[in-house]
């Protein structure tokens, strides 16, 4: 059974919770108290799965609370249930929560983001890599820029102009995108030169998924491997992104286009974190990949007993990223594993994935698994692979070439 610990300060907020999650109590053992203090101790005492907690509470408000759950307790899970809060607070809540819901909370989003949290545990069941997992504790996002960024593009009132004044106040970000957008990958004829051309261009979505994983890239850019390089996996990232979502195309299905392409951003945050947080032990697992001349993800599984598609499916599901996304990042090595019986984003960034490496074949990972013949077989897709690799072939007019 979960253990789940609710904090908040209003009496009648944790009524409300109880009446609210009545139901469950077959399958969570669920606690209400209302200040941290009261939440620490009770930690001490007893081993809980989630908690989840208010911003704004007197004493020691939401945010401090969950940075000590952090130090002491990286192994738990952290969900802000909270109203409107001063920028302050939410700003420190945002990189030490794992999801942020808003209250009130529609009873199946809380119970669908308490159980989905807890089911993403179970996939990664060692404790040491969740324990790992966990300390890295902040969301794939810059409060002061990508936070703004995401809301503006959820506004009904939405606009390009907009988008690329939000985005023109972090110099960084800005830079990257468009040295991304002149690249090969995405075809252009000419070269642009300003953020609101290349919002125009790209579309929201697009700029978004760009956005996301450039923060996500940002957070890991420490690690000391020479055989990796944040440059080389970012490239490699953002080629598979661009051919999922050319496949994706291809086979009429604009519907997934965009959600193929965040796939195809983050499907190698895994190998990020894993790189970045545990640089000793990869180093094993680069050494054994060489001396029995076997793909990495093998090698991750036969020295860590997990490979980075089901870390990096792990901190992307606490992230409250889309069941889409986290279904291809966990796959996309084994997509034969996978329920999926038609052609879907897995497909795409499956397929994208190893027409990059197979391009590359002098990379860091040359025996990397390529097409799987047994999943294509079977959601009837083999004799579209000719068709693909044309879509995915790079623009020879491209000036950046």
């Amino acid at each position: 059974m979960r253990r789940v610990l609710f904090v908040d300060d209003e009496p009648k907020v944790l009524d409300g919770l109880r009446r609210m999650l009545h139901p469950m109590r077959a399958e969570w053992e669920m606690t209400f108290v209302r200040t941290g203090s009261e939440a620490l101790s009770r930690l001490a005492a007893n081993p809980f799965d989630v908690v989840v907690t208010d911003i704004r509470m007197p004493e020691m408000d939401g945010g401090e609370l969950l940075e000590r759950i952090s130090r002491h307790y990286p192994g738990i899970v952290r969900i802000v249930l909270s109203g409107q809060a001063d920028d302050e607070a939410s700003m420190r809540v945002v990189h030490v929560a794992h999801q942020c819901l808003a209250k009130p909370c529609d009873p199946a989003i809380l119970k669908r983001a308490l159980n989905r949290s807890c089911a993403l545990r179970d996939i990664v069941a060692d404790p040491a890599i969740q324990g790992l997992l966990a300390r890295i504790n902040r969301l794939p996002s810059m409060p002061g820029v990508l936070v703004k960024l995401v809301h503006e593009i959820k506004s009904p009132q939405a606009s390009f102009q907009k988008v690329a004044a939000i985005m023109t106040k972090d110099v960084g970000m800005t830079s990257k995108i468009l040295q991304l957008v002149n690249s090969a990958f995405f075809g252009l004829r000419y070269k642009v030169t300003s953020l609101d051309q290349a919002v125009t261009l790209l579309g929201l979505k697009t700029v978004r998924s760009l956005a996301m994983s450039l923060q996500v890239f940002s957070q890991f850019d420490s690690f000391k491997v020479k055989e990796f390089s944040i440059d080389g996996i970012m490239n490699h990232s953002v080629a598979t992104a661009s051919f999922a979502k050319r496949i994706a195309l291809a086979e009429g299905r604009k519907e997934d286009a965009d959600e193929a392409f965040m796939a195809g951003l983050l499907h190698d945050t895994g190998r990020l974190i894993l790189l970045d947080r545990m640089t000793e032990a990869y180093s094993k697992v680069l050494q054994s990949a060489r001396e029995k001349k076997i793909p990495l993800v093998q090698a991750e599984k036969d020295v860590l007993g997990v490979t980075h598609a089901e870390v990096g499916m792990y901190l992307l599901g606490l992230w409250g990223l889309p069941e889409a996304t986290l279904e291809t990042v966990a796959y996309h090595h084994r997509p034969e594993d996978c329920p999926q019986q038609e052609f879907s984003c897995l497909t795409a960034v499956h397929v994208a994935n190893a027409i990059d490496h197979e391009g590359n074949p002098n990379g860091p990972d040359p025996t990397a698994p390529r097409l799987s013949p047994a999943y294509l077989e079977r959601v009837g897709l083999t004799e579209r692979i000719p068709v693909w690799r044309k879509a995915c072939a790079i623009n020879a007019h491209t000036e950046n070439d």
